[in-house]
């Protein structure tokens, strides 16, 4: 699942903070009530009438409503990693501007661009 299985955990995080989960679901409640009415009465009908995956989506539907939008999709980097993996050195953070191999020649890339990795990170 990857980045989608993320964007689940952080969206159902809601329900790790008591105070916060009380706080959401109360406000997405009043606020969606009637939405929350009607898509009961559809998930019930798509039961009756062994509508299972109506069902699902109306439940998905229902929960949305209730615990809210999931996060946005992560965004690429832009980042392409080589076939033969020549460019790996470019996604490990460090304080240095250039990359050397190991006979200690400059690597070219990215390395010393800027904002090439957030400037808090840093392989020691």
């Amino acid at each position: 699942m990857g980045h989608d299985g993320d964007r689940i955990i952080e969206w159902a995080s809601v329900f790790t903070d008591p105070i916060k989960m009380v706080t959401t679901l109360s406000t997405n409640v009043i606020t969606n009530l009637m939405a929350i009415i009607s898509d009961v009465g559809v998930l019930i009908n798509a039961f009756d009438r062994k509508q299972y995956e109506t069902a699902g989506k109306t439940y998905a539907d229902i929960l949305v409503l209730v615990v809210g939008n999931l996060p946005p999709p992560l965004e690429h980097s832009g980042m392409e990693i080589k076939k033969d993996l020549s460019n790996l050195h470019e996604l490990i953070p460090h304080k240095s501007n250039y990359c050397f191999d190991a006979d200690g020649a400059k690597i070219p890339g990215r390395c010393g661009e800027p904002n090439a990795v957030p400037a808090n990170l840093y392989l020691y």
